[in-house]
């Protein structure tokens, strides 16, 4: 084997392996079926959420969802979201669409609580929002949307919400 050659394949496998250490996975609790509000607080006050979140899990990276979320007065929106790791960035992207709406949230690797992180321009006000989702010891799972107004310098609890696996029928 020629020296540049065996260079180039130390230098790929170097890469490759890389590549592998910036891959983590921070959602094995989020298994599939269908998950349902227990519990939800918004800006403080207990709400009652009849959201539904149908979970399929492609593989340990990648999570497609169905959410059908509760907007008020009986009504469910649909929407669609992809959680998934995205290998070029080193990143865990979360893809979220209900037909008005397209957003695209981002986890910062080096984030060890693991939040995906969006800014929002909405009338002229810029905020940012974050998410995070976190295992209970009994297998429900706590999802956090907090809101910062000063550039992440704080935040404030927007929605509390505890969600458990519905038993199949």
């Amino acid at each position: 084997m020629k020296k540049t050659e065996f260079l180039f394949l130390l230098s790929f496998s170097y890469l490759l392996n890389v590549q592998a250490q910036k891959e983590f996975h921070p959602f094995p609790f989020w298994t599939e079926g269908i998950w349902t509000h227990e519990l939800t607080v918004y800006n403080g006050d207990t709400i009652t959420d009849n959201s539904i979140y149908v979970v399929k899990k492609e593989n340990e990276q990648t999570f497609h969802e169905s959410w059908w979320l509760d907007i008020g007065d009986g009504q469910l929106l649909p929407a669609k979201v992809t959680k998934a790791f995205d290998k070029e960035t080193g990143q865990w992207k979360m893809f979220y669409t209900d037909g008005s709406y397209a957003q695209v949230w981002k986890m910062p690797q080096e984030d060890e609580e693991h939040y995906f992180y969006k800014s929002f321009d909405f009338s002229g006000n810029r905020f940012l929002s974050r998410q995070h989702w976190q295992k209970l010891e009994d297998s429900r799972v706590i999802r956090t949307i907090e809101r910062s107004i000063d550039d992440g310098k704080s935040w404030s609890v927007r929605y509390y919400m505890v969600l458990k696996k519905r038993d199949v029928e």
